[in-house]
C-alpha cells in the first residue's frame, strides 16, 4: 500500500532535452509505473521500450529515455520531454458487506481520486473555458460539423456563444493582399512618401476639371510616359495655350511631331523635371488637344518598360526583371545587361530583339528614367542575345542624377530610321542667301531642288511657334483635330462629357476638402495612429484611442464608439492548498470538539472565495452514536452537517464542501469540529485500531472573483 501524501503540485513537467537520456524528475505522486505518459517531442513514448520509470519512496520519481525506437538518437536541447500524469480513471476496489474494510484499500482509492482530481484539474488548466462571471445562459457547444467545416471559431456578437466564423478560404484570400493593404495604410497614413490619397484631397478642384474631360483623360493615361516629357515643357505648353488655333495647325504636322519623338536626348531631359506635371494639372484644355494625337502618342508609350536596376557591373544575366551598366559611373558606359523578364514577370525578348533592327549605325536610343528622377540616354549600337538576357553595346549620350540598387527604372527605346538609298543627284539643291532662324525650310516652285525660308519656326527647345501657324478650316477629328471651332462642338464631336460624369476617372488630384460618405470617402483627412475605425451612420468614420497593452475592444452598445477596455478576469483557480491528518480524536459530548484536521490559506484579493473540501472519517466505539459536523473558519461556523449516524464499531467517510467569502487578504485558517447529538456511544474522528488508521482531508482552493 502506497503510505504517503498525495500533494498539490501540477500533474505536468515539460523539460528540454539538454539533459540527454535524463533522469527528468517530476514531482507529483503516482501510485504505479503506468500513472503517467511521456512524450518525446509530439510523440507519445512506450513503457519500456521508450523509457523507463523510477518511483520514490514518497511517491514521486523520474523517468529515463531508451533510444533506439521512437527516440531515435540521444535527445538535445532542440527537443522537449513532456511528462503528464495520466492513471487509468477507474475504480479498482469494491466492498462488499461483511467484507474487509481495509485502511490501506480505503487509503489507495482515496489517493486514486485525488490524482483523478489533479490529472481533470491539469487537463481543464488548458482548456478553453468561459468565465465563471458570464451569465447562466451562456452555451459554449460547438457550432455543428457541417456548419463549422472550413470556419474560423468566431463568438456571437450579442450572446457571446461560439459560432461559425469567416471562411479561411476568405481568410486565405485577404491574407494574399496584406502587403497591398499595408501600401494603401502608408499612404493615408502619410508612412509613404508620395501620400497619394492626401495629395488628391488636396486639389479636388483640379479633380473636378479633369471629370469634365474624362475620355481626353483616358486617352492620355494611355501615353502617360509622353505626358511626363510633355511636362517638362509647361511654359512652353502655356504660350501654346493662348495660341489655340495654331496648336489646330501644328495638328496637321503629326507625321513630324512623331519624328521629334524619337528625340530621345530631349525626351529625357525633360522626364527629369516631372515635378512639373503638377503644372500640367492646371492645363487641361491643352492636354485635351494633345489627346487628338494620342494614336502618335501611343506608339511612343508602347516602347516603355519596367525593371529593377542592378549596381552589379558584371556582364552577366542580372537575373529576372533586373537590368545592370558595365560601370558605377553612367557616362563611362559601354554595355548594358538586361533580362529577358521585366520587373512584372512579363517575357520582353521578342521587343528587346528589336534594339538592333536598324540598318544604320546607330541603331537607336535608350532613355533611362527611375522613380526618383535619375536619367540617363544612351545610343544602341549593337545587341547581342545570350538566351535568358540580352547585352546591349550602347555609347553614352547624356545623364543625371545616381542610380540606386533596386530602384524602379523605365525604359523607353526608340528605334532609328534604316539608312536611305544613296540619292542619284549632286547637290543640286539650292537655298536663300539667308533665313530666319529656326525656320522650317519650304521647297519653292516644283522642281524639287529650290528651297525658301518659311514663317513657321521650330524654337532649340523644339517648341513650334504657335504664331507661326494658320489653318483655314477646322481640323477634323481623324486627323487629330476637334473638327470644330468652339469647345461646345468639340465636346460633341468628341464625345466628351461637360461636367458631371465621372464614369472614365482612373485617379482624383487636386481635392481641397475630405471626400464625404455619401461620395464613397471617410469624410476625414486624419486618424488616429494605430486606432480602429468604425462607421457613424453619414457622418465622418471615426477611430478609436489606441488604448494600452492587453486591453480588448468592447462594444458599448447601440449609439456609442466602442472603446479598448481591460479584459474581464475571473473564474480561474489561483491556488490550491491540502491538508490531511490521521490523529484520533473522540468525544462523548454534545458540545462540539476540534477532529484535528486544519488547513490555512491567504487570498490574493478580498474579492476572491475559498472553495473548502472535506473528507471526513467518523467512527462509534462501544455502541451507536449520532453525531453532526461542521466546517469553521477561524471562530465562525460555515457549513453545519447534522444527523452523522454510525452503527457500532463502524467506520465512514463523509465528503462535505463549501464556497466561502472569507473578504479577507489575511492568513484564514480552516478547520472541522464534531460532538454527538444522539445514543450514548462514542464519537470517534480518524480512528486508529489494529487494521489501520483512518485519514481525513481538508483542499482549500483560492478562486479569482477580482
Amino acid at each position: 500500500m502506497a503510505n504517503y501524501s498525495i500533494n498539490a503540485v501540477t500533474r505536468r513537467v515539460v523539460y528540454t532535452g539538454s539533459a540527454g537520456l535524463g533522469p527528468y524528475a517530476f514531482s507529483f505522486e503516482i501510485l504505479t509505473q503506468t500513472d503517467v505518459d511521456v512524450y518525446f517531442n509530439t510523440t507519445k513514448l512506450t513503457l519500456t521500450t521508450d523509457y523507463t520509470v523510477a518511483i520514490s519512496a514518497n511517491g514521486t520519481g523520474n523517468v529515463t529515455i531508451v533510444t533506439g525506437t521512437n527516440v531515435p538518437s540521444t535527445p538535445d536541447a532542440n527537443d522537449q520531454i513532456i511528462i503528464v500524469g495520466s492513471r487509468d480513471i477507474a475504480r479498482t476496489t469494491d466492498f462488499v458487506t461483511a467484507g474487509d474494510f481495509r485502511a490501506s484499500a480505503i487509503n489507495e482509492q482515496l489517493d486514486a481520486l485525488t490524482i483523478f482530481d489533479q490529472q481533470l484539474l491539469e487537463l481543464s488548466d488548458r482548456a478553453i473555458t468561459a468565465p465563471v462571471t458570464d451569465p447562466a445562459s451562456i452555451n459554449m457547444t460547438l457550432p455543428a460539423k457541417d456548419s463549422r467545416k472550413g470556419k474560423y471559431l468566431a463568438f456571437n456578437t450579442a450572446t457571446g456563444n461560439p459560432e461559425a466564423g469567416a471562411s479561411s478560404d476568405d481568410v486565405t484570400t485577404l491574407a494574399a493582399v496584406t502587403t497591398d493593404i499595408a501600401t494603401l495604410a502608408d499612404i493615408e497614413d502619410g508612412t509613404d512618401a508620395t501620400d497619394a490619397i492626401q495629395t488628391v484631397a488636396g486639389i479636388s478642384g483640379n479633380v473636378t476639371t479633369v471629370a469634365g474631360i474624362s475620355s481626353n483623360v483616358t486617352t492620355v493615361a494611355g501615353i502617360s510616359s509622353n505626358v511626363t516629357s510633355v511636362a517638362g515643357n509647361a511654359s512652353n505648353i502655356n504660350t501654346v495655350a493662348g495660341n489655340n488655333s495654331n496648336v489646330t495647325t501644328v495638328a496637321g504636322i503629326s507625321s513630324d511631331v512623331t519624328t521629334v519623338a524619337a528625340d530621345g536626348t530631349d525626351i529625357g531631359t525633360v522626364a527629369g523635371i516631372s515635378a512639373n506635371v503638377t503644372t500640367v494639372a492646371g492645363i487641361s484644355s491643352d492636354v485635351t488637344t494633345v489627346a487628338g494625337i494620342s494614336g502618335d502618342v501611343s506608339s511612343v508609350a508602347a516602347q516603355v518598360v519596367g525593371y529593377n536596376f542592378s549596381t552589379t557591373t558584371a556582364m552577366a544575366d542580372p537575373g529576372s526583371g533586373n537590368v545592370r551598366f558595365n560601370n558605377a559611373t553612367v557616362a563611362s558606359v559601354t554595355a548594358i545587361a538586361i533580362d529577358d523578364l521585366d520587373a512584372n514577370g512579363v517575357d520582353q525578348s521578342a521587343y528587346i530583339a528589336l534594339f538592333d533592327d536598324s540598318t544604320n549605325t546607330v541603331k537607336g536610343t535608350l532613355v533611362f528614367r527611375t522613380g526618383g528622377g535619375d536619367v540617363a540616354t544612351f545610343n544602341i549600337t549593337g545587341l547581342t542575345d545570350n538566351t535568358g538576357w540580352f547585352q546591349i553595346a550602347v555609347t553614352h549620350v547624356a545623364s543625371s542624377g545616381t542610380f540606386s540598387n533596386a530602384e524602379d527604372t523605365f525604359i523607353g527605346f526608340t528605334r532609328a530610321g534604316d539608312k536611305g538609298a544613296d540619292g542619284a543627284g549632286s547637290g543640286d539643291v539650292t537655298g536663300p542667301s539667308s533665313a530666319t532662324d529656326n525656320a522650317i525650310a519650304r521647297f519653292d516652285t516644283t522642281t524639287g531642288k529650290l528651297i525658301q525660308n518659311s514663317g513657321v519656326t521650330i524654337s532649340d527647345a523644339n517648341a513650334v511657334a504657335a504664331g507661326s501657324l494658320t489653318l483655314t478650316t477646322d481640323l477634323a477629328v481623324a486627323d487629330g483635330g476637334t473638327g470644330a471651332s468652339t469647345a461646345s462642338a468639340a465636346r460633341t464631336n468628341l464625345g466628351a462629357a461637360a461636367s458631371g460624369s465621372n464614369s472614365d476617372i482612373t485617379a482624383l488630384t487636386g481635392l481641397t476638402t475630405d471626400l464625404s460618405v455619401a461620395q464613397g470617402g471617410t469624410g476625414a483627412g486624419t486618424f488616429t495612429a494605430n486606432g480602429v475605425l468604425h462607421g457613424n451612420g453619414t457622418s465622418a468614420i471615426g477611430a478609436t484611442g489606441t488604448g494600452t497593452s492587453g486591453q480588448v475592444l468592447t462594444s458599448n452598445g447601440s449609439g456609442s464608439a466602442p472603446t479598448f477596455q481591460a479584459a474581464a478576469a475571473g473564474g480561474k483557480v489561483l491556488q490550491i492548498v491540502t491538508a490531511a491528518t490521521s490523529t484520533e480524536a473522540t468525544s462523548t459530548s454534545g458540545t462540539y470538539a476540534d477532529t484535528n484536521l486544519t488547513a490555512d490559506i491567504t487570498p490574493a484579493n478580498t474579492a476572491n472565495k475559498i472553495l473548502v473540501l472535506v473528507s471526513q472519517s467518523i467512527s462509534s466505539t462501544g455502541g451507536r452514536a449520532g453525531g453532526a459536523l461542521r466546517i469553521v473558519r477561524g471562530s465562525t461556523e460555515i457549513e453545519e452537517y447534522n444527523q452523522i449516524s454510525n452503527a457500532e464499531n463502524q467506520m465512514g467517510q463523509h465528503f462535505i464542501q463549501h464556497l466561502d467569502s472569507p473578504s479577507s487578504t489575511s492568513s484564514n485558517t480552516y478547520h472541522t469540529e464534531f460532538k454527538r447529538i444522539d445514543q450514548s456511544a462514542t464519537v470517534t474522528a480518524q480512528r486508529n485500531d489494529s487494521s489501520g488508521n483512518a485519514t481525513s482531508t481538508i483542499t482549500l482552493i483560492e478562486l479569482d472573483y477580482s
